[in-house]
């Protein structure tokens, strides 16, 4: 989906997807932040820690919660800005940019397999 495509984005920017990276107070693939994780614990009563946002579906977990209370309707501008509001434009030029290149790939992907279905594709 667009939304998963995004996520991947911000992996490929923030770690270029590296589980076990590190920057600072930033961790994981998506570089979450101790107030992104007292955010999270805040709206869902859990007890995430630094250790969460290395594992992956954590820390998609924590991701999906943040913007289904400050992005309800899943715009992806919106998610990519909310993510690193530090980054400003640059960030989301970044984001943006790795998104497009991921869908041009992912449109191409379906496209093939359309061809070898012995459909007929224009892309």
């Amino acid at each position: 989906s667009e939304w998963e495509m995004m996520m991947m984005a911000i992996m490929a920017v923030e770690s270029k997807y590296d589980g076990k990276a590190k920057n600072g107070n930033q961790w994981g693939c998506f570089q979450i932040t101790p107030i992104y994780i007292k955010e999270f614990n805040k709206i869902t009563g859990k007890k995430y820690t630094s250790k969460n946002a290395y594992i992956l579906k954590d820390a998609i977990e924590m991701f999906e919660v943040i913007n289904k209370k400050y992005n309800p309707n899943r715009n992806i501008n919106i998610a990519i800005k909310n993510h690193n509001r530090i980054g400003g434009y640059k960030y989301f030029y970044k984001v943006r940019t790795k998104y497009d290149e991921i869908k041009k790939y992912e449109d191409k992907r379906k496209c093939l397999i359309k061809i070898i279905q012995e459909q007929k594709c224009q892309k």
